[in-house]
């Protein structure tokens, strides 16, 4: 009668992967930079001085902490009122800010156009440049986009657990 052998395995020489662990400080670190700078850019401006830079200030600082808490609310297994009110608060800047960057471009197509008319050449390059970034929008547009997310198919699976966990139509 012959012994079984345990097989080896090297598994626990692994580390067991931590859920958001090693970049959560650098990512909060990386929002307070953003959010100094903002603050630097909105001082050397003069709009601390007037109330719109203050309103200007705290939007764009309230998007960006609004951001940085969907990264590890998602995490939970059951979501709350204020991560559902966050995330589509979220969903819809980030669809006004897209929609709003498609109609610059368009504009900025239109400029161009109107320039060839004038008898200076047409920039191509620039036209492809500025139709890609539109069809990279209208993506961002319908499907959002997620921290860390490398293809299209991965921001469409993420928009498709996003809709099912805070139950959105559309």
């Amino acid at each position: 009668m012959t012994k079984k052998r345990a097989k080896k395995s090297h598994t626990h020489f692994q580390i067991p992967p931590q859920k958001n662990q090693s970049t959560f400080w650098y990512d909060w670190f990386f929002e307070i930079l953003i959010i100094a700078f903002l603050a630097m850019m909105t001082l050397f401006a003069g709009g601390f001085e007037h109330i719109l830079g203050w309103l200007i200030f705290l939007f764009l600082t309230g998007i960006i902490l609004m951001c940085q808490y969907m990264k590890y609310a998602f995490d939970t297994p059951k979501p709350t009122r204020t991560e559902i009110i966050i995330a589509t608060t979220t969903k819809w800047i980030m669809r006004f800010f897209c929609f709003s960057l498609i109609v610059l471009l368009f504009y900025f197509i239109y400029l161009m156009m109107k320039q060839t008319q004038n008898g200076q050449d047409f920039p191509f390059s620039a036209l492809i440049f500025c139709l890609l970034l539109i069809a990279f929008c209208i993506h961002t547009f319908i499907y959002g986009a997620g921290s860390l997310r490398r293809s299209f198919a991965a921001h469409r699976e993420l928009y498709r657990q996003r809709k099912k966990r805070y139950k959105w139509k559309w």
